[in-house]
């Protein structure tokens, strides 16, 4: 009996010591499972902070692009509808000549030349030497001519070609915001990971959860990593573009439109004695 009771506390002490061993092994797995997860938390605020900022400074250069894009296409409109001022009062002009040269009134017509702007002035020099009176194939009127380059026109065009280019950039813009977005749901779903681990107490479960956590983080920081990025430059007012993409122009020197565009046509003119 002696030996049985002996025995019993041997195997007893034996049985203890095991669980003692066992018990701090079990304890540091749950510690680096908590440090894991309070690293993964952190990374995961700062990662939503920083897709959060860029999202909103993204839609804020879509919505500085946007109206430059529409200010541009007005100011494209304008010069458009200018230069068909223009070139409608050189037409009307260049008629005024015809009628008086074909009325031999050589005065009158040096006075519509005269009217004539710069731009019509230079083809209809070049148009006259073609000799159109006597060579069959010339060309009919001088906006015929390759030398006629109506200023407004083409600057209407420049204009439209930098809307369409803004346009274009607040587009890139509004889809770049878009990708941040959609990290920061992403991170939102490894936040939810995180609180859902809490829950369960099986080390197995836990740490299963909070792998899928880490991978879901690294994915969505290398997105962050591979995205474009802005800096605000305070010193500018538009410093909300990128860094190193055109300031908006502004006109400051604006093409002159002459005093054609503002005058009756030529036509019903005073014309001199």
């Amino acid at each position: 009996m002696v030996g049985r009771d002996a025995q019993a506390r041997r195997q007893a002490g034996v049985g203890d010591l095991a669980e003692s061993d066992d018990g701090p092994k079990k304890s540091v797995q749950a510690e680096l499972i908590e440090i894991a997860e309070a690293g993964v938390l952190a990374l995961v605020v700062l990662a939503t902070a920083w897709s959060g900022y860029q999202s909103a400074k993204w839609d804020g250069r879509q919505a500085l692009l946007y109206e430059r894009a529409s200010r541009l296409r007005v100011e494209a409109s304008v010069a458009a509808i200018e230069g068909g001022q223009q070139r409608t009062l050189d037409v009307v002009t260049f008629k005024g000549w015809i009628d008086a040269r074909a009325a031999h009134q050589e005065k009158l017509a040096a006075f519509y030349v005269q009217q004539f702007s710069t731009a019509y002035r230079v083809a209809f020099e070049a148009w006259l030497k073609t000799k159109p009176f006597i060579t069959p194939h010339a060309p009919s009127n001088p906006l015929s001519m390759p030398e006629y380059h109506n200023v407004l026109f083409e600057r209407a065009r420049g204009l439209n070609k930098e809307s369409d280019a803004a346009f274009t950039e607040g587009t890139e813009a509004r889809v770049t915001a878009e990708k941040y977005v959609r990290t920061t749901v992403q991170l939102a779903t490894v936040l939810f990971l995180i609180t859902l681990s809490l829950r369960f107490k099986h080390r197995r479960v836990r740490g299963s959860i909070l792998l899928l956590a880490a991978v879901l983080v690294i994915y969505a920081l290398v997105t962050i990593a591979t995205l474009p990025r802005l800096k605000l430059d305070t010193t500018s007012p538009t410093g909300m573009l990128k860094s190193g993409s055109p300031t908006p122009k502004v006109n400051q020197n604006p093409t002159p439109r002459g005093s054609a565009c503002l005058t009756v046509p030529r036509s019903i003119m005073r014309t001199p004695t």
